[in-house]
């Protein structure tokens, strides 16, 4: 689904952008905080859904974040000129 959509040509299919794609799916699956995403995805056997070939803790989803801010800068410095990019808020710090 993630391709169909172009998820994963966006966050990338190496470990940070399988991390960045849980966070979307724990999100949606649970608004709590990144340790109970962490145990979301043991629960729901996630690393053998998104091939996970090790697996995470809280603090790999905190490093993913200011993976995705820094990919999100590098996506607004390469948009077209004159066009607004807008924050839409999808990964909130709790």
């Amino acid at each position: 689904m993630a391709k169909k959509l172009g998820t994963e040509k966006a966050l990338g299919s190496d470990f940070q952008g399988q991390l960045a794609l849980w966070q979307v799916l724990a999100r949606v699956l649970d608004q709590g905080s990144r340790l109970s995403a962490v145990r979301l995805a043991q629960s729901q056997a996630a690393d053998s859904i998104l091939r996970f070939e090790c697996g995470f803790t809280e603090d790999h989803l905190y490093k993913n974040l200011t993976w995705l801010a820094g990919r999100k800068r590098s996506n607004r410095s390469c948009s077209k000129p004159g066009v607004e990019t807008r924050n839409r808020g999808f990964f909130s710090p709790t």
